[in-house]
């Protein structure tokens, strides 16, 4: 069959037939609206780009969210609280030393062989009274010869006080007569082997004790130790080295309270009764300085001589008064004074400045208490940057 020509183009409606404008631009719906041309792929959108979008959308939620809630805003801030008391202040000073007699008394070793030891530690002795016995034979012979030298210049002096006074010799030849003997007798006294040989308690005390029997021992310190060492343990007496920060606190008549690993949980009391004039090193090499202080013990409440013990002395007393803890006071920056901050019931911190007085081993008093009262509640050791007027998070009393 043979199809007919038309002037448009191919005819009988095939679907290949153009549309007057397929390829241009497109056309416009009833209402004014482009419609897309029929036949145009659409583009495809890079994965990059929505990337980059992404990131940019990020970054404003978090810059708006910072804004919201205050850029450099610190969380919170939690305190540890004490309370303001009212109690009795104390002050003490304290130091360290040796329980001793009130008089100590050291015996040297003899330059003669001990014959005898009369005396045992622990004995109560009298002054004067024999405690050893010492071999003394080459004595007796010194002795001996000074008894007839002096026997010779005791007939001689007698002689020459009759001479003179007959005007026979000059008062130089009496006075030459006179030394000779004097000097003789002294020569017998200390030749009296009768005396020599006897060692003598030289006070009333207790043989503390005893270095002897044949030996001489050396002490502590490397020096000859002593025979005997007798103290007088009816008073006893401590001296107690002190900081020399703390000795100006010190004063006559003042109590001590002294423990010693011996006494258990008892305590002694006693009295100052000295402060040493001079201070001195507290150990060999060491800048440290100490003075002593003398104490006469008046209850010993069992303590015995030659312990080590501590004294401590009561330099100030304040009853009833306000205390605020020494972990709540801290310098002011500007000023320097004392301060503390009081924590209000709406949770604010308020700075509070402070004149103290005693300081205890964890109170303080407070002298000028301003708007402390007690059973105020006081941040403990305040963390750096509190300040006036902040509010802070506790712990529940």
């Amino acid at each position: 069959m043979r199809m007919k020509k038309n002037s448009g183009g191919l005819s009988g409606g095939s679907p290949a037939a153009r549309e007057p404008n397929e390829g241009h631009a497109p056309r416009k719906s009833g209402g004014g609206v482009a419609e897309p041309a029929q036949g145009v792929p659409r583009r495809k959108h890079d994965p990059k780009l929505w990337a980059v979008a992404l990131l940019l959308t990020a970054a404003i939620v978090v810059v708006v969210a910072v804004k919201s809630i205050g850029v450099g805003v610190a969380g919170p801030v939690y305190v540890n609280t004490g309370k303001v008391r009212v109690m009795d202040m104390r002050s003490e000073v304290s130091g360290t030393g040796l329980i001793e007699g009130a008089a100590v008394s050291a015996v040297p070793q003899p330059s003669h062989e001990i014959s005898e030891i009369l005396a045992a530690e622990g004995e109560n002795v009298e002054e004067g009274q024999i405690l050893a016995t010492l071999k003394v034979d080459d004595l007796e012979e010194k002795y001996v010869k000074a008894q007839a030298a002096l026997d010779t210049s005791k007939f001689r002096y007698e002689a020459a006080k009759v001479l003179f006074e007959e005007g026979a010799i000059s008062k130089r030849e009496l006075k030459e007569a006179e030394a000779a003997y004097n000097s003789d007798l002294a020569s017998v006294e200390s030749n009296d082997f009768r005396e020599a040989a006897l060692i003598r308690s030289p006070l009333t005390g207790t043989v503390v004790q005893i270095n002897g029997g044949g030996e001489i021992h050396d002490g502590a310190d490397g020096k000859t130790a002593p025979l005997f060492l007798i103290e007088d343990l009816s008073q006893l007496k401590m001296t107690a080295k002190f900081s020399e920060f703390d000795v100006g606190k010190i004063r006559v008549g003042q109590e001590a309270a002294i423990s010693s690993p011996m006494l258990g949980e008892l305590t002694a009391t006693g009295v100052v009764s000295g402060v040493a004039p001079v201070g001195e090193r507290k150990s060999a090499g060491s800048d440290e300085i100490v003075i002593p202080v003398h104490i006469d013990i008046t209850d010993g409440n069992g303590v015995i001589a030659g312990v080590s013990a501590k004294a401590s002395i009561l330099t100030s007393l304040a009853e009833n008064v306000l205390a605020v803890p020494n972990e709540s006071i801290f310098k002011d920056a500007s000023s320097g004074e004392p301060s503390c901050f009081k924590l209000e019931r709406d949770g604010v911190i308020r700075q509070a400045r402070l004149k103290v007085g005693i300081q205890g081993p964890l109170y303080t008093e407070v002298l000028l208490p301003g708007e402390l009262r007690e059973g105020d509640r006081i941040v403990l050791s305040p963390p750096p940057g509190l300040s006036d007027g902040m509010s802070v998070y506790s712990a529940p009393e």
